[in-house]
């Protein structure tokens, strides 16, 4: 059975609405966003095993952070948020080691390449931008789409990513070109969030309409959706 373990209140750990979280690779750790709208991105890592909190970084970001995610080998944890901005942490110190700029909207959600490499983030601006880790730069902008991205995942080791958009798409994107490869839907409303299978088969999209829909991604088709 499901056992509530802790709860988190504090006004040191979520300030306002918690609006992004991320266990890191080995449980041990979760990293929860928050913000006051317009004054504040606060960032709380706490102890899964404790419910402690680690540390605390109330202005990480100007604005709310809207998403957080630990790189697969567990070196980094990126931030993104409401002032536009992308922020790379070294996990051993929580100090910022990069500072990605280029969105000129809010930057909703981003996501790791499997081998930590390359991270995807995707923005109110219409566009998906790719980012090399090593170089510190935008390497790819992902255009064509027409509306606010609201979320993004990699498909399993491939460079391949897929987006899910106000306009009621999960688009599939070949990372390096930048074109689009294939697409999912429509559904009948906004699509807000999308995760891939570990196989690498399958696409799972939700939004506005209170459905999960999967699809299989190779051939594109509507397996299943749960209401």
């Amino acid at each position: 059975p499901w056992q509530l373990e802790h709860v988190w209140d504090s006004p040191s750990i979520v300030v306002d609405r918690a609006t992004a979280i991320a266990f890191s690779p080995d449980g041990t750790q979760l990293a929860v966003g928050s913000g006051l709208a317009s004054r504040s991105g606060q960032l709380a890592i706490v102890s899964v095993a404790d419910g402690k909190s680690i540390k605390t970084m109330p202005d990480l970001h100007s604005d709310t952070v809207l998403g957080l995610a630990f790189s697969p080998d567990g070196l980094w944890l990126a931030s993104c948020g409401a002032d536009k901005m992308t922020k790379l942490l070294n996990t051993q110190t929580l100090e910022t080691a990069k500072l990605f700029e280029g969105h000129t909207h809010h930057v909703l959600a981003l996501a790791w390449q499997e081998d930590a490499n390359r991270l995807a983030t995707a923005s109110a601006d219409m566009t998906i931008k790719l980012w090399d880790i090593a170089k510190g730069e935008s390497v790819k902008t992902i255009t064509g789409i027409g509306t606010e991205v609201t979320s993004i995942a990699f498909i399993g080791s491939t460079v391949n990513t897929v987006s899910t958009a106000m306009n009621n798409l999960v688009r599939l994107h070949d990372s390096n070109s930048g074109k689009q490869v294939k697409q999912f839907g429509p559904t009948a409303d906004s699509l807000y969030g999308v995760v891939t299978s570990p196989n690498g088969k399958y696409v799972i999209a939700t939004g506005q309409e209170g459905i999960a829909r999967v699809w299989n991604i190779e051939d594109g088709k509507l397996v299943g959706e749960w209401k």
